[in-house]
């Protein structure tokens, strides 16, 4: 008997080590919803070099910083303060350039509840949303202010090189030394919606996140740099 009690007294104690061990994680996880920075552009990126952008998508809760680091996985559970965090922080490919000059590059960013994160890019799947112009701002690390022009919103899955390898894309962009016609009207014809073509001067940011939690599949909205 005094064995069997022994256990029991144990048992119990590991449930409630258990448990507390669960309080702790669900407080912690709580704390990591993805809350925008409270800190400006100026003091993010006087903090960590990794801070390359600050972007603002008009009519949408998107006003966030942008990191980029050597590679595409860092930020998908790093907040831009460096710490660990179920939501990451939007970066920009590791394949752009940081200034913004290349013909195609990309941002990514979690589709997180409540407006946090990309989660508001959903909204450019609605064709009423399209009704106004739908524009928004890069404030880069160098102090340029570039305003941006969205004109299409395309579904692709994360597998689809033609959109998520921007080497293939800027490789695509012209074909022995002339605009590739083909390439770039596919940009449009793809698209869920689309208010015009692209040119092989533009230069085009596409903003990314997932579909849905479990889907393989992204959201792009895609704008022009002026």
């Amino acid at each position: 008997m005094a064995g069997q009690d022994t256990k029991r007294t144990a048992l119990k104690i590991v449930m409630i080590a258990l448990l507390i061990i669960a309080v702790v994680l669900a407080v912690k996880l709580w704390g990591q919803r993805g809350e925008a920075p409270t800190d400006g552009f100026e003091e993010l990126a006087a903090q960590n070099p990794e801070v390359i952008a600050w972007l603002t998508v008009d009519g949408t809760a998107i006003d966030t910083p942008v990191c980029q680091a050597t590679n595409n996985t860092k930020y998908l559970n790093t907040d831009v303060h460096g710490e660990q965090t179920l939501t990451g922080c939007p970066f920009l490919d590791y394949r752009s350039s940081q200034d913004f000059t290349d013909c195609y590059q990309i941002i990514y960013g979690h589709n997180v509840e409540n407006h946090l994160m990309f989660s508001d890019l959903k909204m450019f799947t609605d064709e009423e949303f399209w009704s106004e112009d739908r524009t928004g701002t890069l404030k880069t690390r160098d102090g340029n202010e570039l305003k941006i022009e969205f004109f299409a919103c395309v579904i692709a899955g994360e597998s689809e090189s033609r959109y998520f390898d921007p080497r293939m894309v800027k490789n695509n962009w012209t074909l022995e030394g002339e605009p590739n016609k083909e390439f770039l009207d596919s940009l449009t014809e793809d698209a869920l919606i689309a208010k015009d073509g692209v040119k092989a001067d533009d230069r085009v940011l596409a903003l990314s996140t997932c579909e849905e939690a479990d889907s393989e599949d992204r959201i792009l909205v895609m704008g022009r740099i002026k």
